[in-house]
């Protein structure tokens, strides 16, 4: 019994400690960063490997948290070069996902222009997961030949708050690319 109430002190001091010092260092206590939420880029074969568990859901309350902590994370529009396509793209993600970031690509889906990833912190070793997704881009509800959209999300897996670390994974990716 003293072994349990050792470990569950040991467990809910940072916890609790997270939740009233993160909010004082303007970092918001959420755990799920993306660059749109209409439409939210979907996990698919993570998803699924994970059993689902809510991941494709984005909570009500992160949307004004991400507008008020986050509002610089937005879609890249990305012009493609003469003789590019969308498929070169793709494999321009996920070379930088594997050689400058160093993800884990879990699967890259050409006929959805999809790449997920996962991401293991380097002091606790938590996952987080990626979804870089491409569409179209539009301009007057026309589409825009010469350019894509790169749309991103990053996701903990664990805990309510991610001290910030999706919202710099993707402004990294996106400052890279």
């Amino acid at each position: 019994m003293k072994i349990f109430l050792g470990v569950l002190a040991t467990l809910l001091v940072p916890i609790l400690t997270l939740g009233v010092v993160m909010p004082m260092f303007g970092i918001p206590t959420m755990n799920d960063v993306t660059t749109s939420t209409s439409p939210l880029p979907q996990f698919d074969k993570i998803a699924l490997s994970l059993g689902d568990k809510g991941m494709n859901q984005y909570p009500e309350e992160f949307i004004e948290l991400q507008k008020k902590h986050y509002a610089d994370i937005g879609p890249k529009v990305l012009k493609l070069a003469s003789g590019e396509t969308v498929s070169d793209i793709l494999k321009r993600v996920e070379k930088l996902a594997k050689v400058n970031m160093g993800w884990n690509v879990v699967s890259v889906d050409e006929g959805a222009l999809r790449l997920e990833a996962t991401a293991t912190t380097a002091l606790l070793k938590f996952k987080d997961d990626i979804v870089i997704e491409l569409r179209p881009s539009s301009s007057d509800g026309a589409e825009v030949q010469d350019q894509v959209v790169l749309h991103m999300r990053s996701k903990s897996r664990l805990g309510k708050g991610d001290l910030g670390a999706n919202a710099k994974r993707i402004r990294h990716f996106l400052a890279l690319f």
